[in-house]
This record gives structure tokens, sequence and C-alpha cells, in this order.
């Protein structure tokens, strides 16, 4: 079963991946580059996007990802 992800509109959202991870530091640059490594697999392609050579996370869509998953569901 497929699960899709909320994409929420708000611009304030988005976040560079450096300053979601200063926000956040239970996480690191390097965990969440191999989420973007391997985020059709995961699940994730609706919460990260690349502008230009910036890689922008959705807080919102990642953070119901991570409330999805902590219930051990895939």
């Amino acid at each position: 079963m497929e699960r899709h992800i909320s994409e929420p509109s708000s611009l304030s959202n988005w976040l560079p991946i450096r300053e979601f991870v200063s926000e956040n530091n239970q996480f690191t640059v390097n965990q969440l580059r191999w989420l973007i490594r391997h985020k059709t697999e995961n699940g994730l392609d609706t919460v990260f996007t690349k502008v230009g050579r910036r890689i922008y996370i959705n807080e919102q869509g990642f953070a119901d990802w991570l409330t999805f998953h902590e219930g051990g569901q895939s």
C-alpha cells in the first residue's frame, strides 16, 4: 500500500538542508543526503526538491514521513 505524503504549499515549510539540520540537530547533513539518494525507494521524493544547486526539505512533509515510519510501517 503506497502512502502519499501531504505537500503543504507554504514556502516557509521549505528549508535548505543545512538550515534544517541547524534547527533539528538530531539529524546530520550526511543522514539527509543518504535519504535524498534513496528518496524514490523510501517515499521521500515529494519531501526533497532541488532549486539550482541547493537542496530543500519540506519540514512538515518530513515530519509526516517520520511519524508514519515511526510505527514500523514502510
